[in-house]
């Protein structure tokens, strides 16, 4: 299920979204899988090339479930960024029985 693709930036201000976020260019989209936990879609992700290559978030969701954030970048040399939790801790590097909100599922 797609809950977010792209955004005008008064919407994206709106929801909390990055100054410079992908969702404003385009580049990126957020979503969830119903009965798949947070590390599951990450994995799933992880699996496309672009994703790895631009950025891939995933978020704990709170009472509304796990989701993911891909992006597919800016064409730029910059490092992807990989994310996991609400706070947004950046993990790449990090072994994954240290990430937050990993075993979270996603609901309707």
């Amino acid at each position: 299920v797609i809950t977010s693709g792209v955004r005008c930036r008064e919407r994206n201000k709106l929801v909390g979204g990055a100054g410079q976020s992908a969702h404003v260019l385009g580049l990126a989209a957020d979503g969830k899988v119903i009965g798949a936990t947070v590390r599951e879609m990450f994995e799933a992700a992880e699996k496309v090339e672009a994703f790895r290559e631009g950025g891939i978030g995933a978020y704990d969701g709170g009472p509304r479930g796990g989701r993911i954030h891909a992006d597919v970048g800016r064409g730029t040399k910059r490092p992807a960024r990989w994310w996991v939790g609400s706070d947004g801790v950046y993990v790449r590097g990090v072994p994954r029985e240290d990430w937050p909100g990993w075993e979270v599922r996603a609901i309707a």
